[in-house]
This record gives C-alpha cells, sequence and structure tokens, in this order.
C-alpha cells in the first residue's frame, strides 16, 4: 500500500500582535508524508502463524512564526514489526514479536529552549523578550523492543493473560522492562471479575531528548497502573460494567530549577477513579450504550505539592444510540459531556518598559477550569442493495444544536480583559458511500 499527504497553511498578518510584537509579519506551517507498507502473512501449520508489517517513508515538517520561530524537520521514519500466534494447546495461546522503529531528522530550529508541556503557562505565551537558541545537526531516534504475551485458560472459569515488554531507547540510552497481567474469574453464570497490574514506559518526546534544545540524559518515563471491575449480563440484552483503576506514574519531564539543565525528571504523577458503563439491545432494530468516567490526574513536579494535569477531566459522559428505521434507514446519534480543562489564571500584569509590553502574573498552576464541553452528534443514513454490493446517501450534523465550546482564552495587550475562543460550530455534511 502507497499513501501521503501534505498539508500547508500560511497567514498574513496586518499588524503586529498587540500582547506579543514578535508574532508579526507571518504565520506558516507545512507538513507532509508519503509512506510504503508491507504486510507478509504464512500459516506454518494449523497452530502456528506469522505476520510482517513493514513501513518506511520520508516526512517533512516545516514551522515558522514571525521572526521570533523557525524550525525545519525534513527526515524519514521506518517501521517493521514481526509478529508470531501459537497455539499450543486448547487451554494456551502464545503471542510474542518484536517492534523496531527508526527516525532519522535534519532539524534546523531557531526559538526559545523546549519548555515542559503541562503545567508551564508559558510554553505557549509571549515569545517577545525569550532568548532564542540555534540548532541544527542531523539526530538518530533508534527504538527496538520485543514483546511477548500468553493467554491461559487456567480453569473452566479462569483466564490469564501475562506478558511482558523489553524496549531499548537509542536517543537516551536506557532499557525498559515492562511485566503486566490481566485477570478474567467467571464467578456465576452471567457475572465475570476481572482486573490487571503492570508497569509501563514512555520514552521522552523527540524534541525534549535533543541536545540545547532539552536534555540528552532524560530517563523514560514509568507508569504502573492497576484495576478491578466487574461485568454483569442480564437477561441476554444488558451487559453492566464497573472499574475502578489507580495509576502511579513516575520520572516525568519537568522543567530543571538546575543553571544549565533545561529539563530532568522530577515529575511524579497519580491518576485514580472509577468508570460505569451499559449496553443495551433492546430489539433486533435498536442499540444504546452508556459510558461515565469519575476521574482525577494530578502530578507534583519538584516533590513540593500536587497539583492538576493540563487535561485532567472530572466527568466524562458519553451516551450514544442506533436505530434501523426499516426499508434501509438508519438513524444514530451520540451525546458527549465532558468537564472543562484546568488552566492557569492570570492575576495581574507588569509592564517591561524595554519591549513596551506587558508580561502576565500567573496564579496557582491550573487552579481555573475552562467551560465544559457538551456536544450532538446525529446522522441519517438510506442504504440500497445492488447487485454486487450497496450504495449509502447519508446527512451527518456534529453539534447539532451549535453548542460554542470553549478551546481556550486570550488575553487583550495589559490582560485585563479576557474573552472565550469557541470551537467549530454545527456542521452539517451530505456524502455517499458505495462499497463493492
Amino acid at each position: 500500500m502507497l499513501y501521503g499527504s501534505y498539508d500547508d497553511f500560511k497567514l498574513i498578518l496586518a499588524h503586529p500582535d498587540d500582547a506579543d510584537p514578535s508574532i508579526r509579519g507571518g504565520l506558516s506551517s507545512s507538513s507532509s508524508f508519503h509512506r510504503a507498507q508491507v504486510t507478509w502473512q504464512h500459516k506454518y501449520n494449523a497452530s502456528v502463524e506469522h505476520e510482517i508489517n513493514a513501513t518506511v517513508g520520508p516526512f517533512s515538517f516545516d514551522q515558522k512564526v514571525g521572526p521570533a520561530i523557525a524550525f525545519q524537520v525534513p527526515g524519514y521514519d521506518a517501521f517493521l514489526r514481526s509478529e508470531w500466534r501459537a497455539r499450543l494447546s486448547d487451554r494456551l495461546r502464545l503471542i510474542g514479536g518484536l517492534d523496531i522503529s527508526y527516525l532519522r531528522i535534519d532539524g534546523k530550529y531557531s526559538g526559545p529552549r523546549f519548555t515542559q508541556l503541562d503545567g508551564d503557562p508559558d510554553t505557549f505565551g509571549s515569545l517577545t523578550g525569550q532568548q532564542n537558541v540555534q540548532f541544527s545537526r542531523r539526530f538518530d531516534f533508534f527504538r527496538p523492543a520485543a514483546y511477548v504475551e500468553a493467554v491461559w485458560q487456567a480453569t473452566d472459569k479462569l483466564t490469564l493473560v501475562p506478558g511482558g515488554r523489553v524496549d531499548y531507547v537509542g536517543d537516551v540510552d536506557h532499557w525498559t522492562f515492562d511485566p503486566r497481567v490481566t485477570a478474567r474469574y467467571q464467578v456465576a453464570a452471567g457475572t465475570t471479575i476481572k482486573g490487571g497490574v503492570g508497569l509501563f514506559s514512555q520514552a521522552p518526546a523527540f524534541g525534549e531528548s535533543l541536545p540545547v534544545l532539552g536534555n540528552p540524559h532524560l530517563r523514560p518515563s514509568h507508569a504502573q497502573h492497576y484495576s478491578l471491575g466487574v461485568e454483569q449480563e442480564v437477561g441476554g440484552r444488558l451487559k453492566l460494567t464497573a472499574e475502578g483503576f489507580y495509576k502511579r506514574l513516575s520520572l516525568l519531564s519537568v522543567n530543571s530549577p538546575v543553571p544549565g539543565e533545561n529539563l530532568n525528571n522530577d515529575g511524579i504523577g497519580r491518576i485514580y477513579g472509577g468508570e460505569a458503563s451499559a449496553k443495551l439491545r433492546p430489539t433486533t432494530k435498536s442499540s444504546g450504550f452508556l459510558s461515565y468516567t469519575l476521574s482525577r490526574s494530578e502530578r507534583d513536579d519538584h516533590g513540593t505539592e500536587w497539583r492538576l494535569f493540563n487535561w485532567d477531566q472530572t466527568h466524562i459522559l458519553t451516551v450514544a444510540g442506533a436505530y434501523r428505521l426499516g426499508r434501509g434507514w438508519d438513524l444514530s446519534g451520540t451525546f458527549r459531556y465532558v468537564t472543562g480543562n484546568p488552566i492557569t489564571p492570570t492575576v495581574a500584569s507588569i509592564y517591561n518598559a524595554n519591549t513596551d509590553t506587558y508580561k502576565p502574573v500567573y496564579g496557582a498552576v491550573n487552579s481555573d477550569r475552562s467551560n465544559a464541553f457538551h456536544r450532538l452528534d446525529v446522522r441519517v443514513e438510506k442504504s440500497w442493495h445492488v447487485k454486487s454490493g450497496n450504495i449509502a446517501a447519508y446527512l451527518d450534523v456534529q453539534n447539532a444544536y451549535n453548542r460554542r465550546n470553549e478551546e481556550g482564552r486570550s488575553y487583550n495587550y495589559n490582560f485585563t480583559q479576557s474573552g472565550v475562543i469557541s470551537g467549530l460550530p454545527i456542521i452539517p455534511s451530505l456524502g455517499v458511500r458505495g462499497e463493492l
């Protein structure tokens, strides 16, 4: 398979930004990638099969923000997954494989140093007055991994899925080993208890481990996952699920207070909560789904105090349903409600005579929230069966009641007034789909 994409965006500014004169002249951003993908599958016998997926291709990313930031990243990447699946007995299946990723970039960058994305309000703040750095060099990211997983039907009621993964993060020269196990136990007809525990690792973001811009001595971050829940089937048409979870995070990337060190791994975190869901199929023509999650995600950047993650969402509610009206007509819809993301409020400002700009004074990190997000999407579809397949026409309406959801906030030049930046309005679309 061959595929690719190219996107280009340019914006010409008639006047410099009042709060940030560095943003002037124009903004531009372009990105492209092209991929060749090959898949090979083979069955050695009735019990053992092998699959290989390989992808390779060039990419390019260019961005310019007036005279403040210039970013050019051409390069290419390659990915290979080789997986073996074997049925050793009626009760035991084994899955193992290799993941190998390689990325080469010829990067050129002029702008401020990279800072932590979570909890630093200046990350996307004013560029005026910031000290710029220059970076230009070729860099390689080599990240091979091996994994194994077993599906063991230990008894008629107990299923165990132990596994593990070993990764080598070449750009920071670190190995990680992440064992994990999940289990399901049927305590009665239609009632199943499930749970899991495991370790997971994440490599630093590509920019964070670059010299000059970040810290090439960063280590991968780690997370301990714990979950316990129950599934209950009611009458063959209703399935209820309730689950609690807890995650403990360590070695998170944060801004370093040490002079000359841009980032380090002093951050820790914790995420905990519960989720309840229901799947309902009252008739052969109708189905419904309900899911609610209550959670809290916190982090401590330097061992001082806990505060919310940028993406903490206390309440997440999803309601979806579909109904077959007959004669090829289908009606479906989805409603979502999500608590607004935490934000750091601006409580005052300080005038800088050297740059003739105002610098915001922030309150406690992520101590405020944006407005809640909610949206209804509706879809009506009519299908016709033809000799060699079917044809369908549909009307899809996103944000059906035109909710002006908050996507951000903007301030005037001295940060005394602010306004809400709204997301996409109602978007109706007509389409035709054919399948042969």
